[in-house]
């Protein structure tokens, strides 16, 4: 049955959504002959008009205008739904600021441990103040449920970005982990540890600037009390968890968000989960057992160097990682610095024994050797890097360093040769 006229407006009214003599205004705009009869043809006109949002009819004509209004705020619109409740876009009544409004579903409000992980959340955002993390503005209790109210940002994650683009370009991958990387050193730097990065949770906006948001399982250094993963419980989301947080450790620190990142690079470069198994037990067993996949096998324009960085993110061991977020953003400016235009094909490969040992054939034979694209690569003291089978480069001794220049890459099927 179609929700009376005036029940209709009224309720726009109650809502703030117009005031009434807004309403009044645009009726009086409207020949009587076209003017909406009913609730439901009054919405049609104030969707097309832009006045209101299809969500926010749909609350009107249900009589739960009510709702649509949380403490100071005005949901415009429902953004995601997950088992801690719902996220809105909404609008502050005075300030009329668009933010996202995060609130718990009254089935979380229960749960003892939702609530604590939901508190956790609030506590670890408010600290956080940093372009590559979504700030928080507020929070506060509306009736029974708690909510959180954070920056809005007009775009997408980057789960949705690799499902709409598939792999993305090595550049624009690793600025975007970058970015991400940049964001975590401060929040480690403040004694916030994630512990559930993924590309659902980095959100990309329209310029191109990565927020990361949901830090509904960060252990806050001095935030006391007691942890959210019981002796039998593993949090986290196991296609990027490390292998220490899989294992329920507590003590997982920040070099488990390095590897969690690393994931994500490998699917943004990929498009695929880092491990494939049917079940998340296996899963979770390859990620700790199996070895580091390559990516030059899987994508033929990845430097050699990105994917020494990559494996120096998701080693299975902490030590054996890159042991800061500072470090990973170092080693990712220098692929930057030493990338070019199509996306990084030259770069620094780390390892004095290489060096020495590329520089020693140099030297032999006088200057420069051929062994089959485009792309130059500097060796220097102290690095290390490996050449990919059936690759030709010009090898070019220079002081306290190797250059070499790739002439051809693996698919050529030229074969390695030295020429004075």
């Amino acid at each position: 049955m179609a929700t009376a006229l005036d029940v209709f407006a009224k309720s726009i009214v109650a809502a703030g959504l117009m005031s009434a003599d807004e309403v009044k205004s645009l009726f009086e705009a409207i020949p009587s002959s076209e003017r909406p009869r009913d609730g439901d043809a009054l919405a049609q006109l104030l969707i097309k008009q832009g006045k209101i949002t299809e969500f926010q009819a749909q609350h009107l004509l249900a009589g739960k205008g009510a709702a649509l209004v949380v403490g100071e705020y005005l949901l415009v619109d429902r953004i995601g739904a997950g088992g801690m409740g719902q996220v809105f876009k909404a609008r502050h009544l005075r300030m009329q600021r668009t933010v996202a409004l995060k609130m718990m579903s009254s089935q979380a409000m229960k749960d003892e441990a939702s609530v604590k992980r939901f508190q956790r959340e609030v506590r670890a955002a408010a600290r956080l103040e940093h372009p590559s993390i979504v700030t928080a503005y507020d929070a506060g209790q509306a009736g029974k449920s708690h909510y959180l109210v954070m920056q809005f940002v007009d775009g997408g994650d980057l789960a949705q970005w690799v499902k709409a683009k598939g792999q993305l370009p090595i550049g624009q991958a690793a600025e975007f982990i970058a970015q991400a990387a940049r964001g975590l050193a401060y929040a480690h730097a403040e004694g916030v540890v994630h512990r559930d990065i993924k590309p659902a949770n980095l959100l990309v906006d329209k310029k191109g600037s990565v927020k990361i948001l949901d830090m509904g399982l960060a252990r806050i250094a001095d935030g006391g009390g007691e942890d959210l993963t019981g002796t039998e419980q593993v949090m986290g989301t196991v296609d990027y968890m490390s292998p220490e947080q899989a294992s329920g450790s507590k003590s997982a620190d920040g070099r488990a968000d390095i590897y969690s990142l690393g994931c994500t690079l490998w699917f943004l470069l990929t498009g695929k989960r880092l491990y494939e198994a049917e079940t998340l037990i296996a899963r979770l067993i390859k990620h700790r057992d199996e070895a580091l996949p390559s990516l030059l096998q899987v994508r033929d324009d990845a430097p050699w160097s990105l994917e020494q960085t990559l494996h120096k993110m998701i080693a299975k061991k902490p030590e054996d990682r890159f042991q800061t977020m500072d470090d990973v953003v170092a080693a990712l400016d220098a692929l930057r610095d030493g990338g070019n235009a199509s996306g990084m094909g030259s770069s620094v490969l780390p390892d004095a024994g290489l060096a020495s040992f590329l520089s020693g054939i140099g030297s032999s034979i006088g200057g420069a050797s051929k062994i089959g694209s485009g792309s130059s690569n500097v060796l220097r003291p102290g690095s290390s890097g490996v050449l990919r089978p059936g690759s030709s480069a010009s090898i070019v001794p220079l002081a306290g360093e190797v250059r070499v220049d790739v002439l051809s890459d693996s698919k050529s099927g030229s074969r390695p040769e030295i020429r004075p």
